[in-house]
């Protein structure tokens, strides 16, 4: 689809319908930009209505439950997708804070809320610092997806050693249906015992 000055029965200068034409132009591509955003970030957000409760563990790892089956599979589409919609789940849980925070009075403590993965990078064991409104710290590990609740998803062994050594202060917020209308659940201190974990990938050195 594009601007036709002669289809259109008007007849107008040619420099005239150049910058038409490159209006049309803009005009599609901010549509396109615009549709998707909203494949990953939510257009509305209402956050007194955003929290779930966390699902209970159900049973333990069944050691025959493995599959083997081949498969293939494109890593650097799915991790660039994933690291996006990552850094959007940690943006969102920013403002979550930010706005509970403020919604209890705690303004000074909103404004030092902060996404600590973009700006330190990964390694430090949690994504998002943020505060109760005591004042004492939270470390928010983020975990975000666009399919539902019982999703599965991966932590890394530094994630998982971070929970365990600073348990009073670490969580993990997992949102959900993200895209479409996000919900978080928390879970406070170590999973292990919380949830079924099995290894999935293993470092091997002599």
């Amino acid at each position: 689809m594009h601007w036709d000055s002669q289809r259109s029965g008007i007849r107008i200068p040619d420099d005239v319908a150049r910058v038409l034409e490159d209006q049309w132009a803009l005009f599609l591509e901010s549509q396109r930009s615009h549709q998707q955003a909203r494949t990953t970030r939510p257009r509305v957000l209402d956050f007194d209505d955003v929290w779930d409760s966390c699902p209970l563990r159900k049973g333990k790892l069944q050691a025959n439950a493995r599959k083997y089956s081949g498969r293939k599979t494109d890593f650097s589409k799915i991790e660039a997708e994933n690291k996006k919609l990552g850094g959007d789940g940690e943006d969102f849980v920013v403002a979550l804070e930010q706005y509970d925070l403020r919604k209890a009075g705690c303004h000074k403590l909103a404004r030092r809320v902060e996404r600590v993965s973009n700006k330190l990078g990964d390694g430090v064991g949690y994504d998002v610092l943020s505060f109760e409104t005591d004042g004492s710290e939270k470390y928010i590990e983020v975990k975000t997806t666009n399919h539902g609740k019982q999703t599965p998803f991966f932590i890394s062994a530094n994630e998982f050693e971070f929970s365990i050594d600073y348990s009073s202060q670490a969580y993990l917020y997992r949102v959900f249906n993200f895209s479409k209308s996000p919900r978080v659940f928390k879970l406070k201190g170590s999973i292990e015992g919380q949830c079924v974990m099995s290894p999935q990938i293993y470092h091997v050195r002599f």
